[in-house]
């Protein structure tokens, strides 16, 4: 198949003085196969009524359950949003440098090194504690699309 559909959680805490931390896990249905990542954010600009928003994120994730393979990626990316009501557009760019060492027992794989650009497009919409996220996410020459659902408390 071409497509992948992975439920993810995400976890977010605002901090003070513009600082963000965020977590994730990933399970690929029917399988071992899991996917955990982390984040720091810091806002450049929070943003107001006539300026928009500027944030600096720097970000980790690491796959388990494939015995065969460690693989990690590391990211850094500048995004900048501005909220109109309860709509906020945002976007960005980055890049992610990504590590894949495979299990010293298959001689013909070797471990790799190597970093990708990263754009990405999306709009939140807040509708009172309910959080709808749609996001276009473009890493090298892999495209993928998001719909996150949420609640803010």
């Amino acid at each position: 198949t071409d497509t992948l559909i992975l439920p993810r959680l995400h976890v977010h805490k605002g901090l003070p003085f513009g600082f963000d931390i965020g977590a994730s896990y990933a399970a690929v249905p029917d399988s071992n196969i899991k996917l955990w990542g982390a984040e720091v954010r810091y806002a450049i600009l929070k943003g107001g009524t006539s300026t928009p928003a500027l944030a600096l994120r720097g970000s980790y994730s690491a796959l388990e359950g494939v015995s065969q393979l460690q693989f990690t990626t590391t990211g850094l990316d500048l995004s900048i949003s501005k909220g109109f009501a309860m709509f906020t557009p945002y976007a960005g760019v980055g890049k992610v440098w990504v590590r894949s060492t495979p299990d010293a027992s298959i001689p013909i794989l070797v471990e790799e090194k190597f970093d990708l650009n990263k754009v990405f497009v999306g709009v939140n919409m807040n509708l009172a504690v309910v959080n709808i996220a749609i996001e276009g996410d473009k890493t090298g020459a892999a495209a993928s699309y998001g719909i996150k659902f949420g609640w803010r408390f």
